[in-house]
This record gives structure tokens, sequence and C-alpha cells, in this order.
């Protein structure tokens, strides 16, 4: 779940202070998700 810190950055930065998200972040907040739901099973 710590692998997610920055997720959860990233997406309070687009809420709160406006900041835009390009494909190649977006692509890697899918594969951070990714990752930490291939470890978690």
């Amino acid at each position: 779940m710590t692998a997610l810190y920055f997720v959860v950055a990233a997406v309070l930065g687009v809420v709160f202070l406006g900041e835009s998200v390009s494909v190649r972040d977006m692509a890697g907040i899918g594969l951070a998700i990714g990752a930490v739901a291939l470890l978690a099973t």
C-alpha cells in the first residue's frame, strides 16, 4: 500500500491544485496500481 502514496499525491494535486496530468503520468499511475494489485494477491 505504501507504493501508492505518490498516486494519492498526484490525485490530490489534480483535484486541489488544478495540475495537469499527461498520458505518461496516467500510464504510470495505472501501472503502479496494477503492480500493487498483483503483489497483494
